[in-house]
């Protein structure tokens, strides 16, 4: 600000104003393409005035001004989000959408968020050191008495670690077998083998030896009685089609790995997760696509489709995070805090039946036809994609056996 003195017929007031700014002296150009500038950023080619090469402090205050704009753009999003059906969606149509995560980042996060806590929620790691451990223990043992012993103590030993660990949530779900089950089987099965082995008799079928190679799958599988299938060969046959020896040998792999799987349950758990994200990258376009085919008379663009059903894959990935989180305080807290763990229970049967509910409203605020127009709609749409859904999965596991 410059004061600049006006003279007047009866005195001399100071006037105080601001005075306009050559353009040359606050706008310098842009080093990159010369453009003269007028912020932080060049509008021609997108190059920031400031670089790296500057105080640490003002590198500092930048950074910790983009993670609180992008905590506050988080938390403007995943509220509405959970709560609000469609309003993201009507929003980014809106053209207001600086203020919120864009939808392809937001889906990316919550896929691989929701991957990577079912990967921590299903353990069964330690349901193959408990089975290793089994077999040196009964292997000491010189009797049948010992032997029956020696099982009767380590079932007893697992039953009270049982009572005091928090329990699988997705096991109590009924989704996979409770770990501390899959260990009773591990010791009854060893035991039975040493009893076999101490009596002179054959050792029970369908008792696989561990293989210890860095390729399992690859190996033959033997049994106790140390018979082995030399080969594993599957009868499929693709005789005609392209690539036919490449899918022979992968259907044969998939065979061994079987196997292979049922006794290693945590690498087969292992691949399928690591094949569910590219699954749902190929969904989401053909979801996308029976929107697209379900509302053609609208004439909206294949793309504004996708934003939808990016919208709506992200609430159910925010949704299965929520249960997947809801599970392990029920099952937690069972014991300590029985109200807690009854209010988890509560909310996670809330947030199931919200899930269908949340998906038509969007269904029904975004595309805003009558309801029983969008009711109709909305089971088609459902029914074609639980059975894309399906395919998917099974897919997935083929995938992952192929790849175990």
């Amino acid at each position: 600000m410059e004061t600049e003195v006006i003279p007047n017929s009866s005195s001399e007031e100071t006037v105080e104003r601001h005075r306009l700014p050559m353009a040359a002296e606050q706008s310098p150009a842009c080093a990159n393409c010369s453009t003269p500038l007028l912020g932080a950023h060049c509008y021609h080619c997108g190059q920031s005035r400031d670089g790296l090469a500057r105080h640490l402090p003002g590198i500092l205050s930048d950074f910790f001004s983009t993670l609180l704009a992008l905590d506050s753009r988080v938390w403007r999003t995943v509220g509405p989000l959970l709560i609000r059906p469609g309003f993201l969606s009507r929003e980014y149509f809106a053209g207001r959408r600086v203020r919120y995560v864009s939808p392809v980042r937001l889906f990316i996060f919550l896929s691989l968020a929701a991957v990577f806590l079912m990967r921590l929620a299903i353990n069964t790691d330690g349901n193959i050191k408990i089975a290793e451990l089994s077999e040196e223990r009964f292997s000491k043992a010189a009797t049948v008495t010992e032997v029956e012993n020696l099982r009767a103590e380590m079932l007893a030993e697992l039953d009270k670690a049982s009572e005091k660990a928090p329990a699988d949530p997705l096991a109590a779900s009924g989704l996979v077998a409770s770990s501390f089950d899959t260990a009773r089987e591990s010791i009854s099965a060893a035991a039975a083998y040493r009893i076999a082995e101490l009596n002179g008799e054959p050792p029970p079928k369908n008792t696989p030896v561990k293989w210890t190679s860095l390729e399992p799958a690859l190996q033959p599988t033997c049994d106790r009685d140390g018979s082995c299938d030399k080969e594993v060969h599957s009868d499929v046959t693709f005789e005609g089609w392209p690539a036919q020896e490449w899918l022979e040998q992968k259907v044969d792999r998939m065979n061994a790995n079987f196997k292979v799987a049922l006794e290693r349950p945590d690498r087969l758990k292992d691949a399928f997760l690591r094949n569910i994200p590219p699954v749902l990258i190929v969904l989401l376009p053909v979801f996308s696509l029976l929107l697209w085919l379900l509302y053609i008379y609208r004439r909206w663009l294949y793309m504004e489709h996708v934003i939808v059903a990016l919208h709506s894959h992200a609430f159910l990935f925010l949704g299965l995070i929520l249960l997947t989180l809801l599970s392990s305080l029920e099952v937690s807290l069972a014991a300590s805090v029985p109200l807690a763990s009854n209010t988890a229970g509560w909310l996670s049967t809330a947030l199931v039946l919200w899930m269908p509910v949340y998906l038509l409203l969007m269904q029904k605020r975004v595309y805003g036809q009558g309801w029983p127009l969008t009711v109709c709609k909305y089971v088609v749409i459902g029914v074609l994609y639980s059975g894309l859904l399906g395919a998917g999965v099974l897919l997935t596991l083929l995938a992952s056996l192929a790849t175990l």
